[in-house]
Order: C-alpha cells, then sequence, then structure tokens
C-alpha cells in the first residue's frame, strides 16, 4: 500500500475531528510523515495482499463511520444538554425523595 494512501488513512478522523472541535485537531505535515512512515511499515509487515485491493473501500469505510460517528455523539450531547435544563434554574437539584421545608 502506498505512503501516501495509508497517510489519507490516519489522517482522516483527525480532519474530521478537527471540521468540528478546532484546527489544532488536524495533523501537521510532520506528523504525517511521521506516521506515515511507520504506518506503511507495519502495514506492509502485518496485513495481507487484500489490504491493496480493498484499501479504497476500507478509507469509504472509515470516512463514513467518522463522520455517522461525530454526529452521533453530537445528538448525544445536545439531549444531554436539554435533559438538564429546567423551567426554574434553582431547582435543579430538587428530587421528590429530598427534604425540601423539613427542618433540622
Amino acid at each position: 500500500m502506498p505512503v501516501e494512501t495509508v497517510v489519507e488513512i490516519v489522517a482522516l478522523p483527525f480532519d474530521l475531528y478537527a471540521n468540528r472541535k478546532g484546527t489544532h485537531w488536524k495533523l501537521t505535515v510532520e506528523e504525517k510523515e511521521q506516521i506515515g512512515k511507520l504506518a506503511g511499515k507495519v502495514l506492509t509487515k502485518h496485513v495481507p495482499a487484500w489490504m491493496d485491493q480493498w484499501g479504497d473501500e476500507i478509507a469509504l469505510a472509515t470516512v463514513l463511520s467518522m463522520a455517522i460517528l461525530g454526529r452521533v455523539l453530537v445528538d448525544i450531547a445536545k439531549v444531554r444538554e436539554i435533559e438538564n435544563k429546567t423551567v426554574i434554574p434553582q431547582f435543579n437539584s430538587y428530587s421528590p425523595n429530598s427534604n425540601m421545608g423539613e427542618t433540622s
């Protein structure tokens, strides 16, 4: 598998996350080169020839998975935010079993 392809696959999750959380998540050119060289060696050593045949499909599955996962996480965060809001903020910690109104 060409080193450029490995770099694209490795950098993809970082790029997608950077689109949501900021450019500090993007890999630098130096990081891409270092990771690409090392990942290329590891893949050449451990990954069978089918990776050359199915590399594009694996890259597509990775892109789709990261795109979907990112959106699912945003949806989960929105639901949690909505669940934590109350109409009257000072009663955020109220629970029916609390000792409200009781004096000690």
